[in-house]
């Protein structure tokens, strides 16, 4: 079964020129035309993340990748932007000779291959347009001694659709490729991108739409690309009418003496992301840090073991129909009390959100049946979906959607979420990704925060995919949002909560759809 429509999808080449066919034959967009787009569209990328005062340096190949790049100095030669182009060798598609001949016609200098390292040398951001996603052989001769050159410059360097290097369908196997910072895709994201190995050349992928009708957009993957405007309506709806039990009684289970701050960065952002009444079970020696840190929230507080951690008898006096969800896993600790913790929530008829140790412990010693009565949803990294599928993490890491996807046809009742810097998020007949994933998220607590802006949004929607795609995509979007502004490394866990109440709305807009937003 085909997708069609408007959603960013997963692409192979031989889709993408057919789609490219099917805009000029059915959609009347000739190819020049649908180049200039796409040179539009990069043009706002590069100025939305580098600015217009910095210096570019193009570098053109032959086809219809450097055809971009061609009609990309155009685009800045009209807007005063500085830049400097240098050719691979002479353009041999139409569009790319068309788009060559009008920068010459310009009065704009075009350098030879021979005088590379001075435009190396004079730019500040490097732009790849060297070869496109039809690249079906390793790069040699003066592609790679260019190649080379430019990675090591060690200045940004943005891929124009793929790194140089790689191709669409990711059948290439080298390491003669452009290692990009930074690639900006046209229309669908490539699958021969989505690999471990080849996301590693790709830097921040960023996917544009560059004006191709709907009705020619088709693809064979499933998988739905999550961006603004199909995270939109996944969010939960606030009615009037309504007061904090219309919007979910979540029970959190957590915090050990050495973790508090887990549970804290948990509840602060399932409070932020709309959920109604919060109450927390944790150790009683914990609990005045907690409490004081988190003022919303009610308190369980129970007698820890010598440890600190949380006794497999602290479940006793919980009626569990009090609740909508359980949370459970953020600095919990691991061991056999933990263990025997889990295997009561998983008991229970609640359905439960683990994560962190709950995890581990989950995975470790097969604590999920193949049948439940109630969702159940994971948000493991790497590691910790290691425990769950059994399976080497350098491995798994290459393509983890596969043995995602297979552990979940095997416990139909779960929603996983595979974290990396692309997420998966998956359920028996549903997929998603996220590839807006930021460094700025690899700090100690952004996990917790991601745990509880799930647990939210579910304790309003009771809609586990919906609640997984949307805290996914709004945690990455709100590191966006700040980094926009500030150093990425210096992103605290608990500056994204902060920034939630910016990003619900931002994501809640009618405009959110804007290239110039994305």
């Amino acid at each position: 079964m085909m997708r069609k429509g408007s959603d960013r999808m997963l692409a192979t080449n031989e889709e993408m020129q057919r789609m490219d066919l099917r805009a000029v034959e059915e959609g009347h967009v000739s190819m020049v035309q649908l180049m200039k787009q796409a040179a539009d569209a990069l043009f706002e990328a590069l100025c939305r993340r580098y600015g217009r005062k910095c210096r570019y340096g193009i570098f053109c190949g032959s086809g219809n990748n450097g055809g971009d790049g061609y009609a990309l100095a155009l685009r800045m030669k009209a807007e005063g932007i500085p830049f400097v182009i240098c050719s691979l060798r002479e353009p041999r598609s139409a569009c790319a000779r068309h788009y060559a001949q009008l920068l010459e016609e310009s009065g704009e200098k075009v350098l030879e291959l021979s005088r590379y390292a001075q435009a190396i040398e004079a730019a500040d951001v490097l732009v790849d347009a060297l070869f496109g996603t039809g690249l079906n052989r390793t790069l040699s001769g003066d592609g790679a001694l260019l190649a080379a050159a430019l990675n090591a410059s060690g200045k940004p360097i943005v891929a124009v659709d793929i790194p140089s290097g790689l191709d669409g369908d990711g059948t290439l196997r080298s390491d003669t490729v452009v290692r990009a910072s930074h690639t900006v895709t046209f229309e669908c994201v490539k699958k021969g991108m989505l690999p471990y190995s080849s996301r590693i050349f790709c830097g921040r992928i960023e996917c544009v739409p560059i004006g191709m009708p709907n009705e020619v957009k088709e693809c064979a993957d499933p998988t739905i690309v999550l961006d603004p405007v199909n995270v939109r309506p996944l969010l939960p709806r606030r009615r009037a009418q309504s007061h904090k039990g219309s919007y979910g009684r979540v029970l959190v289970i957590g915090g050990s003496r050495r973790m508090s701050g887990a549970v804290i960065l948990c509840t602060r952002a399932l409070l932020r992301s709309g959920a109604g009444l919060v109450t927390c079970l944790l150790p009683e020696d914990i609990h005045p840090i907690v409490a004081s840190q988190v003022i919303e929230a009610m308190y369980r507080p129970v007698p820890s073991d010598a440890n600190g951690q949380l006794t497999e008898g602290c479940l006793r006096d919980v009626t569990w129909t009090d609740y909508d969800l359980i949370v459970a896993g953020n600095g919990m600790g691991r061991g056999e009390a933990t263990r025997s913790i889990i295997r009561q929530i998983l008991d229970s008829e609640v359905p439960c959100l683990l994560d962190g140790d709950a995890i581990y412990e989950a995975g470790v010693h097969d604590l999920l049946a193949p049948v439940c009565k109630k969702p159940v949803l994971l948000t493991p990294h790497m590691r910790e979906l290691s425990y769950l599928c059994k399976e080497p993490v350098d491995l798994l890491r290459e393509h983890p959607q596969h043995s995602a996807q297979a552990f979940v046809w095997a416990h139909p009742y779960v929603t996983l979420v595979a974290k990396d810097d692309i997420t998966w998020i998956c359920q028996q007949e549903r997929l998603a990704l996220s590839i807006i994933g930021s460094d700025a998220l690899a700090k100690g607590g952004s996990g917790d925060v991601l745990c509880g802006m799930i647990a939210g949004l579910y304790a309003q929607s009771k809609d586990a995919f919906a609640a997984a795609c949307a805290g996914v995509y709004a945690h990455a979007y709100a590191a966006q949002q700040l980094a926009a502004h500030e150093d990425s490394m210096s992103v605290l866990a608990s500056d994204l909560i902060e920034q939630l109440p910016q990003t619900y709305r931002s994501l809640r807009d009618r405009y959110c759809g804007r290239p110039d937003v994305l």
